[in-house]
């Protein structure tokens, strides 16, 4: 229960505002160091809300979670709202040796969906309906979320809730990089870009670590394809960084809506084309929507856009359990069991991987629902 968690974790701050309530709790701690979560209950009370955890954006190296100004048209109309730390690549002196360069970002963002899920009971929030929304490098950590459901790479060790899953159900991207080697040739002039991507020490090769080895983004795209290290072991990370190149895998992808400024010159438009076209290609809803006079930020009226998107999205969401063979909601031994029962008499209940015949494909999907949890 929280009320017990908070007992040895405690509410850090609780602040009263005219808009709701803020609950601040430590979700998890690294070296000793705490990393924050901050929340606001729906303004009117209701079942269990659906949840948006809003990731801050500032270069993967600065900003702090915040509740952005548009949160409350949400809370009002029944969503709860979260706003996340995560460690940045300015901090490498601050968590006791711990890495602060990928994937630790995405291993924070997943520890706090974690913790999120694992006290929903307490906060009366819905485990089943967790949206995740951020701008520019918050934006992209969003998408993150959205392309690696259940991502062993991605996953992490973060926190004490490593069995509950850290998976969401929505997201949304306001205008964040989504594949960072190509970022460079992405821009176009109009509008141009004030920031050299290519560069050792833009912020895409310091969140891949280019303060410790000295590599830039711009040598890791020269070097694709080469068989040798260190590109192997960069070129593999880059791309576990890259949301566009994670959509090639469906299973880990949900519904998503982009939104981008096409004046934007820190981050350029294109990658946003560039992540719609990677989740179309396989399937996966997915939607941009261009503000032509934008540039790196949007109008509030971009929000109310959002808003109508997980309105419409609201009544779809919901857990899906398809490994809870024997319907008891929960996934233990006797799943296994009645599965391999399926599969022994020809049951086509057993054809998880839905061709049509029953073979070994089958088992590897059903330990991924199974992995999946409920």
């Amino acid at each position: 229960m929280l009320a017990r968690t908070l007992t040895t974790i405690a509410i850090l701050s609780t602040v009263s505002t005219a808009l709701a309530q803020v609950e601040t709790y430590t979700y998890a701690e690294i070296n000793g160091r705490p990393l924050e979560l901050d929340f606001r209950r729906p303004t009117t009370a209701g079942g269990p809300a659906p949840l948006i955890v809003w990731i801050h954006g500032g270069g993967w190296s600065g900003g702090v979670r915040n509740f952005p100004g548009f949160s409350r048209a949400f809370l009002d109309d029944g969503y709860a709202f979260a706003t996340i730390d995560y460690r940045l690549t300015s901090q490498a002196d601050l968590w006791g040796g711990a890495s602060v360069t990928w994937p630790a970002q995405i291993h924070d963002c997943k520890a706090a969906i974690r913790w999120l899920r694992a006290h929903a009971d307490d906060l009366n929030i819905d485990p089943c309906a967790i949206i995740t929304w951020g701008s520019s490098a918050g934006g992209h950590l969003s998408a993150v979320m959205g392309t690696s459901n259940n991502h062993p790479f991605l996953e992490g060790t973060v926190g004490e809730f490593d069995r509950t899953p850290s998976t969401v159900q929505l997201a949304v991207d306001y205008y964040g990089p989504t594949d960072l080697l190509f970022m460079d040739m992405d821009v176009t002039d109009p509008p141009g870009s004030t920031i050299e991507h290519d560069d050792v020490r833009s912020p895409e090769s310091r969140l891949l670590g280019s303060d410790d080895h000295g590599i830039s983004i711009g040598e890791i795209r020269e070097h694709l394809g080469d068989p040798t290290e260190p590109w192997i072991t960069l070129t593999r990370l880059a791309r576990t960084a890259a949301p566009a190149q994670l959509a090639r895998d469906v299973v880990s992808n949900v519904p998503m809506f982009i939104a981008h400024g096409q004046q934007d010159t820190s981050v350029p438009y294109n990658q946003s084309v560039r992540l719609l076209q990677a989740l179309t290609a396989v399937g996966t809803e997915a939607s941009l929507l261009p503000v032509p006079d934008a540039g790196h930020g949007l109008p509030r009226s971009v929000a109310d856009e959002v808003k109508l998107w997980l309105d419409a999205k609201r009544p779809t969401l919901g857990c899906v359990c398809a490994a809870d063979i024997d319907g008891d909601g929960a996934l233990t031994v006797f799943d296994f069991l009645e599965f391999q029962n399926l599969f022994a008499t020809g049951n086509p209940a057993a054809d998880f991987d839905g061709d049509g015949a029953l073979t070994l494909f089958d088992f590897l999907a059903f330990q991924s629902a199974f992995d999946a949890g409920c």
